[in-house]
Formats: C-alpha cells, structure tokens, sequence
C-alpha cells in the first residue's frame, strides 16, 4: 500500500512537470517550409552492422511522444531524417517498427498494469527522463547492460552520460542519437540589441577567449540593469540582467548542472560515493547565490519572464534551446551561447538536460534481449547520421551565428548533465537526500555545507550499505 501511495504521488508530480515543461517544437510552423534542402546519406553507421532477417517480426516502441519517433508526414528536414532512419532499420533487419499507440494521458498506468499483468506491450520505451522515478519505484527497468548486441562504446550512444547516471553497474537509461533532443538543453539567450546598444563585448568572442563564466555573467547582469522610473522598486517597467521561467530552485539546478561537478562517483565497491566536497562546490554555491539574490534578476511578479525578455526588457534569458526559434520568428534578434562554465579551468561547456528529454527504457520483463538488443543498435546507429545532423542543419542555418557559436552548441549538448542526484533522486531518497538536498539546504535555508555534508556523507554510507542500493 505504501509503495502504491509513492507510485501515486510521483505520477501526479510527474504530470504537473510535464504540464510545466511541455517542449517547443524545434522549428516553428514559420520556420518550417525554410528548412535546407534533403539529402540521402548513401553510408550510415547501420551499415557497419550484421544483416540479420527477423521475417518481418514487429518491433514494438511504446512512445510518449509519438511525433519524435514517428512523424506522420515528411514535412520538414527533421521529420524526412527520422522516416528515412526509420526506414533503413526496418530494411536492414526485415522488420516492422510499429507505435505501441499508448495515450499520453495513461502511459505510465498503462504500462504499469501490462507490466504487473506479464501483457507483453512493447520492446522499448521512449519516455522523459523524469518518468524513471515512476519506472524504479516499481521496479520495472531492465539493467540495459544486459542486451547483447548493443554496444555503448560506440559514437551513436553517450557513454559519458550513461556512466554519468549509472549506479554502480546497473544502467537504467539509454542517452544518445535515437533521442537527440538538443532543444531540451538549457543555455543562455541573449539580445543582441541590447549587447551592442550597451557596447557589450560579443558574449561569443568572452567564451573564445575562456572569459564566458559564472563571474563575469554575474557582473554583467549587475552592469545592465536599471530602475528605469527611479522609484527605487525593481518591477517589470525596469530593465533587469537576468530572467528565466524557471523558478529559484529549478534555476539552481540548472546553474549547477553547469559547472559539470559530479555529486557521485563510480567508485565504491559495486556501487556510488558521494564526491562534491571540494572547493569548487564552494565557488559554485556563491555563484548560484549571487545570480538569485541579484536585484537584477526578475523573477516574475507581472509581466511574464518571457514577455520580458520579449519587450527588450532583459539582457539574458535561460532557456531550454528548443525556445530560440520563437524569438527569432517574433522580430527579435537574439544569440545563442552555452551556460557559463565555474572558471577558466573548466574544460567544457556542460548542459541542464530538460527533464521533459526523451530517453529509452528497457522493461525488465524483456524476454528476447537480444533482439532487442539488436535492433536497439541499429536505430542508434542509423540515427547519427540521419537524426544528428538533420537537427545540427537546422540549429547551424537558422539559430547559430558563426563557427564559433556551433562550436561551443555541439560542445554544450555532448556535455550533458546527468547525475543519479538528479535522474533517480526522486525514486531513491538516499540519492537525493546525499546530494542536492545539500545544496538546497544551504542556498535557501543558510546551512552550512561542510556540516551537511558530514552528516550525510555517514548516513549515506550507512543506508548504502544496508539497502545495496547499487542493485536495484
């Protein structure tokens, strides 16, 4: 009973996020009929696997977002790369690719009572990273190392973030080209109306030179904004540095996940340790402070913080990717650049991956893994070079200015952040507790962290040992 009341609760706090965080689609109606012209790759990395005839055997995906795996029409570049990919894989191995057609609307109940039920629904799940919490609490996911045939190591599959997100050696989620949503990576729009009016460096030329930082971010937010009416009360009459639709919490996460510090490492015996105590947590927590409790921050109040940004009202606006396109089909001129890194010392730029992203799950009741495994391999394969650079066209001609800015988007969206702290947190609360809780606590309630993190570092080695979370 208690472990249904969990299951409950996380679907209905899973459906209010859903709500909040529906994506934009990546060009807008607009947009669409300016898209560069097709072309047929005659070599994809599909070709480089077996030829293997399943006799036209189904192979079903139960999709929460059909669109993004099985586009009706062929419209737009994006939707021709996803049918022609969708097409080679069923020609490779003669099969069938067919939606498990699951509402939206019952997709986790659905699955869930096919699950408990032994109903064999579908062979994969493409799903938001935000329903694994739902996934785990009934412990529904197959460990996806367990598919034979399916190679991780290979370019088509994120390994980093896999490992990134792994507990132990059980791996729940599998992050690569299949799903390839670079709108779901959150990043930095600014107007560049603005950054010129005000005489502004390029906020492109900061980041080639290792300047483009959570320091420097913070004083330019200080710099820009203004108490345009002299009333001594910042409101949406006023000009601010900063705005995001995020809220202080979610923002938070966001400006950690930049920085690329693990709250975990694979390290222990067979399973996670906790990892962030150094000074770098430090210098971050004070950055994540400032850019909060700067008064050139908006954070609602009126106007929306879109509207804002739209009315010229805000030099930077953090966003997911996906949401550039609107502001550019609404007259604005606006830039594009990844979250500032820590400092200089920080190799590459990382990225808040949206938790609306898709991912793909493996349902532990799978019967023929390698099957699965199989054809698994042969969507990722197939998709590098037909999903990856359809959407990197798409990004390069109409949201990105110079070799440069696509230089440091395809640094950005390789670099995802993916932290047991932040996928599985929700479903195994020594996870949560041991991390970000920490960070919480001190940001918003004035705890002292090196205090918080003693007390946690015990107790998560304690649970730790006693539950062998690693295992689940």
């Amino acid at each position: 009973m208690a472990k249904r009341a969990l299951i409950f609760a996380l679907a209905c706090a899973l459906a209010l996020s859903l709500c909040a965080c529906q994506t934009q689609s990546l060009l807008s109606p607009e947009r669409e009929e300016q898209t560069p012209a097709r072309s047929r790759f005659e070599y994809t990395r599909l070709d480089d696997l077996p030829d293997i005839d399943y006799q036209d055997r189904a192979f079903r995906i139960a999709v929460y977002d059909p669109q993004s795996v099985f586009p009706e029409n062929a419209d737009s570049t994006l939707a021709f790369a996803l049918n022609e990919r969708n097409k080679r894989v069923e020609e490779k191995f003669r099969i069938r690719l067919e939606n498990a057609g699951i509402p939206q609307e019952t997709f986790f109940p659905e699955l869930l009572n096919a699950y408990e039920s032994g109903e064999d629904l579908c062979d994969l799940i493409v799903a938001p990273a935000s329903m694994a919490p739902l996934f785990l609490a009934s412990d529904m996911l197959l460990n996806v190392h367990s598919l034979p045939n399916a190679d991780y190591t290979k370019t088509y599959f994120d390994a980093t973030a896999m490992r990134a997100a792994s507990i132990g050696a059980s791996t729940y989620e599998v992050v690569g080209d299949f799903t390839y949503s670079p709108g779901s990576y959150w990043c930095v729009c600014y107007n560049q109306t603005l950054m010129n009016w005000f005489g502004f460096t390029d906020f492109i030329t900061l980041a080639r030179n290792g300047q483009w930082d959570w320091n420097l971010f913070n004083r330019y937010i200080n710099w820009f904004y203004r108490d345009q009416n002299g009333d001594r009360v910042m409101t949406d009459a006023d000009l601010f540095g900063l705005t995001s639709s995020a809220d202080d919490e979610t923002l938070a996460k966001i400006m950690w996940a930049s920085s690329g510090i693990p709250f975990f490492q694979n390290d222990a015996p067979g399973g996670i340790s906790m990892a962030y105590d150094t000074d770098r947590t430090q210098a971050m927590i004070s950055a994540i402070n400032t850019a909060l409790n700067t008064p050139g921050r908006y954070a609602g109040g009126g106007k929306s913080p879109m509207q804002l940004f739209l009315d010229g009202q805000s030099l930077f606006y953090l966003c997911p990717a996906s949401q550039v396109g609107y502001f550019q089909v609404q007259g604005m001129s606006v830039g594009l650049i990844p979250l500032p890194k820590l400092d200089e010392t920080q190799e590459h730029f990382y990225s808040y991956v949206d938790p609306s992203a898709p991912v793909v799950y493996v349902l532990n009741s799978c019967t023929d893994t390698e099957f699965v495994g199989t054809i698994l391999q042969g969507l990722y394969a197939a998709s590098e070079d037909l999903v990856y650079n359809a959407t990197m066209t798409i990004y390069t001609a109409y949201h990105l200015t110079g070799n440069a800015a696509v230089n440091f988007f395809d640094d950005m969206i390789r670099h995802g952040y993916y932290d047991p702290a932040f996928t599985l947190g929700d479903a195994i609360p020594e996870l949560g507790s041991a991390s970000f809780d920490v960070i919480r606590q001190v940001l918003f309630y004035g705890g002292d962290f090196r205090a918080l993190y003693r007390n946690q570092i015990d107790a998560f080695d304690l649970t730790y040992a006693e539950r062998e979370i690693h295992t689940r």
